[in-house]
């Protein structure tokens, strides 16, 4: 699925934020219509990436205390990784805000590994930026 035929996004309900970043960036904060549409769709995987990162952070800990899976926590640590990494987080640096917030402490525990929709955004190649 894609927002304006180039900007890969996770969900069609995610076009309406998408609209409202980049009007705000054209008509509020004077970008041109092109940069508002970049930044807007910058702003969009950081949160994207937020909350998968918490996601996995969170099934990782679920895995590893609860479920007591320690190859599941892995590949979720993995996970939790390839998105820190994409919010210029070094993952062993701590928790960035961003990703707390996102956090749930409720988390259920999975018996199988459960991807985020997100993960398609560190897993294929962005050629539009």
């Amino acid at each position: 699925m894609q927002w304006l035929e180039k900007y890969f996004i996770t969900k069609a309900e995610d076009v309406n934020d998408l609209e409202r970043y980049a009007a705000t960036n054209q008509y509020i904060n004077g970008m041109s219509k092109e940069h508002a549409e970049i930044s807007a769709y910058q702003k969009y995987k950081r949160i994207q990436h937020a909350m998968a990162a918490a996601y996995h952070l969170d099934n990782m800990e679920a895995a590893k205390n609860l479920v007591k899976d320690p190859h599941m926590a892995d590949k979720h640590l993995c996970m939790y990784i390839l998105h820190a990494r994409n919010l210029q987080q070094k993952p062993l640096n701590g928790v960035l805000p961003e990703v707390q917030a996102f956090r749930d402490p409720n988390t259920e525990p999975n018996h199988v590994f459960k991807p985020h929709p997100s993960d398609i955004l560190v897993l294929r190649k962005d050629v539009s930026l």
